[in-house]
């Protein structure tokens, strides 16, 4: 008889759930095991509409069947991350600068997220509202917050014959500040309008930690938007954040130019 595999959240962000629960959907396939998702426990949960349901298309009935076997972790090693420090072999294949392995990573990931997790009609139509920009497009995005990357200014100075070779801009940030700086420096700067932004450049926690309840739910809903528009992109220049990675699996074709936080950001 077949057994389930009970998915369970982290106490962690949204996009790091995302790839935690593609992680465990490859490990259930591996073992035969029927995928439940239970994500209740997610920092991003609203109880009434349910946080699995509300983003993405229903995988089965939800139904467990035989034994069940719970999970609460990544699983499968040198598959999302390296187990046991995690870190994305997204970002280890980026600096080892090897295109094949890096590319066929990618693609094998996307027909994961493509078989899996399908957005539902109400985010679809949240993609479409923001989808403005044109033409050639640059992503940008920069987790600033926790990850201390606050010299947008050094980070214009050195790739800005490279932006105005493109026709428009999205840009993502969990900062205000940064977005501003970046619009106010460039034309056809597009980003997603919401005021669920740190009005800080840098703090000590992650930006989507400080929020909660029906904030926390509205920024899940942001930061799915923000990954898939960024996507829409023939380049994305980024930190190696897990909003980075979520949009570098979702279009596996698009060039990533991985900036160096301890550097860029000083």
């Amino acid at each position: 008889m077949q057994k389930s595999l009970l998915i369970k959240a982290r106490p962690y962000g949204f996009f790091s759930n995302f790839l935690h629960l593609l992680d465990n959907l490859k490990y259930a396939e591996i073992k035969k095991l029927k995928p439940i998702i239970k994500f209740d426990n997610i920092l991003y949960n609203d109880e009434k509409l349910g946080f699995f349901s509300y983003f993405f298309e229903p995988i089965n009935d939800g139904i467990p069947i035989g034994e069940i076997e719970e999970s609460d972790i990544m699983l499968l090693n040198s598959y999302i991350a390296e187990i046991p420090t995690y870190k994305l072999c997204l970002w280890n294949l980026v600096e080892k600068k090897n295109q094949d392995l890096l590319r066929n990573h990618r693609i094998e990931i996307n027909s994961m997220i493509s078989k899996y997790l399908k957005t539902t009609d109400l985010i679809n139509q949240k993609i479409r509202k923001n989808k403005k920009a044109f033409g050639k497009i640059l992503a940008v995005h920069m987790r600033c917050s926790d990850y201390n990357y606050g010299k947008i200014e050094k980070f214009i100075s050195k790739n800005e014959s490279d932006i105005k070779n493109f026709d428009s801009i999205y840009c993502a940030s969990d900062s205000a500040i940064a977005i501003n700086i970046i619009k106010n420096r460039f034309p056809n700067v597009f980003i997603q309008e919401t005021d669920l932004r740190d009005s800080n450049l840098t703090s000590k926690e992650a930006y989507c930690l400080s929020l909660n309840g029906k904030n926390s739910f509205c920024h899940a809903q942001d930061v799915l938007v923000d990954a898939i528009l960024l996507a829409e992109a023939k380049k994305l220049i980024c930190i190696n954040s897990n909003v980075s990675a979520a949009a570098a699996y979702f279009n596996p074709h698009m060039e990533i130019c991985l900036l160096d936080r301890v550097v860029e950001g000083g």
